[in-house]
């Protein structure tokens, strides 16, 4: 599974370009932690912390079902 996702990040064409590739792959895991790490949190944010930072509960369902690889 994994190979398939980084065969797909890959594939895009941001990565097909000489500049892009050649920031490695380091920057992309870090990113992809990074958006996982911050789902996590939203997830665990209960209904008074939604209220305070403006986010309803279907708005924040929906950012959490998205993959890591997706922005």
């Amino acid at each position: 599974m994994l190979m398939g996702i980084l065969h797909a990040a890959f594939a895009r064409r941001s990565f097909r370009d000489p500049a892009a590739r050649s920031t490695g792959l380091l920057p992309l895991l870090l990113c992809w932690t990074e958006r996982a790490r911050q789902r996590h949190a939203l997830a665990a944010l209960d209904a008074q912390q939604r209220r305070d930072v403006g986010l309803e509960a279907d708005t924040i369902a929906r950012e959490i079902r998205k993959p890591f690889w997706l922005s």
